[in-house]
């Protein structure tokens, strides 16, 4: 909007420097709206007429944005709790500087001075679902609880059956609060397909094509980071095609949670059967993903 917004001619980008991002969140009420189900047309706070998006979606994406998350105020539950909501905003956003203000007003010039010049905020960094195949972290693993938190890193160099992940999923996010990411599912190995789960439902959509499936003349149209990230962990068999997932709840088993989502990994013989059998297997997310033709202009789908 800065960039697009001109005043005299120029765009305020030219006239101000953003030093960080904040988001605000009040602990008596983040777990309510992390564990929401409604969305915001049946609240009545949608911000247009074909606004569909879920409380918890915004939560979240608001929390994860954030160079700077502010914790104000006391959970009804008590210090403890209070504790607990501060770690799992850090298990959320881990790139976040967070400050805890116990007061009724949040003192917002106070604040500016604190944040003024800090040079938190970095434009170029990716969008959260993107994190991972740019190479930078996409969560922290901790799997001994922190006050009942847990976030789960989950990293593999083969590929989901569909079949077997499909049956799975609810049992996966059962105690999750939140979980992202990206995944390669062995039925569709062209696609990066984003993963990501808050308020109770698991949204799953194209990213586009991993590098190794995209024709050479089409590499210049992703960043180099992604690049300079594919090459540092290029497999050479599978290219740069991997699983890469955070999942954060509370008392959450990592145990549990690891062996669930390797379960769904491809056996040594079914990877030993190739890639044209793959293809054939029973697909439950069949045409979920669509993607553009190679060499085609047309853009890639995005993340539903």
């Amino acid at each position: 909007v800065c960039a697009h917004c001109l005043v005299d001619g120029a765009p305020i980008t030219d006239l101000l420097h953003v030093d960080s991002y904040v988001t605000v969140v009040d602990a008596e009420h983040l777990l309510d709206g992390l564990a929401s189900t409604d969305d915001l047309r049946t609240l009545n706070i949608q911000a247009a007429g074909n606004d569909d998006r879920a409380l918890a979606d915004v939560v979240v994406r608001q929390i994860e944005h954030a160079d700077t998350l502010v914790l104000w105020g006391q959970s009804r539950e008590g210090a403890y709790d209070t504790t607990r909501l501060s770690v799992l905003l850090d298990r959320m956003a881990p790139w976040a500087t967070q400050v805890r203000v116990d007061a009724d007003l949040v003192d917002a010039h106070a604040l500016t001075r604190q944040l003024r010049r800090t040079r938190r905020h970095h434009p170029e960094n990716p969008g959260v679902l993107t994190r991972g195949l740019e190479g930078h972290a996409l969560g922290v693993h901790e799997p001994e609880p922190d006050c009942g938190v847990v976030s789960v890193v989950f990293r593999a160099r083969r590929p989901f059956h569909p079949r077997r992940l499909h049956d799975v999923l609810e049992e996966v996010n059962a105690e999750v609060i939140r979980s992202r990411g990206h995944i390669w599912l062995a039925s569709q190995p062209d696609t990066v397909i984003a993963w990501e789960f808050a308020g109770g439902g698991l949204g799953l959509g194209s990213l586009g094509r991993w590098l190794t499936a995209l024709p050479d003349p089409r590499w210049d149209e992703v960043s180099d980071n992604r690049r300079l990230a594919a090459a540092l962990d290029w497999d050479p068999y599978y290219g740069d095609r991997h699983q890469h997932l955070v999942l954060i709840g509370l008392d959450l088993d990592p145990v549990e949670t690891h062996r669930t989502l390797a379960g769904c990994l491809l056996t040594d013989a079914e990877l030993a059967d190739g890639e044209a059998v793959w293809r054939t297997y029973d697909d439950p997310f069949t045409d979920c993903f669509p993607l553009a033709e190679p060499g085609s202009t047309d853009t890639e789908g995005e993340p539903a």
